[in-house]
């Protein structure tokens, strides 16, 4: 089964209509940056036959973590750069931005195209 996974604190995957998204089997929408990491962790592995095939990332989460510090999107993001890097057997999902946040998504995006061209990917 392929699962598409949407982090957004409020946006449901049919109030999303300016992304045009893969079909898949499955879709996950996570609430939280919590929910999120515990998805891409224990989805088996990429690599049988129940793997994450897109992620689409909201900025403003709404989030916050014991510090007060707000947690966001492009923080998921880097950290999913980070997972990625260290499991190298992952296969690197396709990623989306659906965030209204524009100066987010512009950062979200430089840093996902940044890290694709390090590793040598083309994605998008």
């Amino acid at each position: 089964m392929t699962i598409g996974l949407i982090l957004d604190d409020e946006r449901t995957y049919s109030d999303i209509t300016w992304v045009e998204y893969p079909k898949t089997s499955n879709i996950c929408v996570t609430r939280s940056p919590i929910d999120f990491i515990w998805y891409m962790r224990n989805i088996p592995a990429f690599t049988t036959e129940d793997f994450i095939t897109w992620v689409s990332f909201d900025h403003d989460l709404a989030w916050y973590n014991k510090s007060g510090r707000d947690i966001t999107g492009y923080d998921c993001l880097k950290w999913l750069c980070r997972y990625l890097d260290r499991h190298p057997d992952k296969t690197i999902p396709q990623v989306f931005f659906h965030s209204k946040n524009p100066i987010g998504v512009a950062n979200m995006k430089g840093y996902w195209y940044n890290w694709v061209n390090q590793r040598g990917q083309n994605d998008e």
